[in-house]
């Protein structure tokens, strides 16, 4: 059975999935045919994030961090437009 979102939790949600799967392109294009000119700007949070956690771990679970960090960050910032927006 599919879960239902309903309200303003919904429109967030969906933002955010829509970022973290850009964000997933944008890596995948970066890696595989050369530099991406705005990288350092789109991946600015998870980078932040994975930073934190720099040569200790290996290489998935730092893409892992990476990707949980655009998407908790943008998840936010879409958050706080939307209720920003009611008021």
């Amino acid at each position: 059975m599919p879960i239902i979102v309903k309200g303003h939790f919904r429109n967030a949600l969906i933002f955010s999935c829509i970022t973290v799967g850009l964000s997933a392109l944008f890596l995948f294009l970066h890696w595989n045919f050369g530099p991406f000119e705005l990288y350092p700007y789109v991946f600015a949070p998870g980078n932040f994030l994975a930073k934190l956690f720099t040569e200790e771990i290996d290489f998935w679970p730092k893409v892992s961090i990476l990707m949980l960090g655009q998407f908790v960050f943008f998840f936010a910032f879409f958050l706080l437009i939307r209720l920003g927006i009611k008021t």
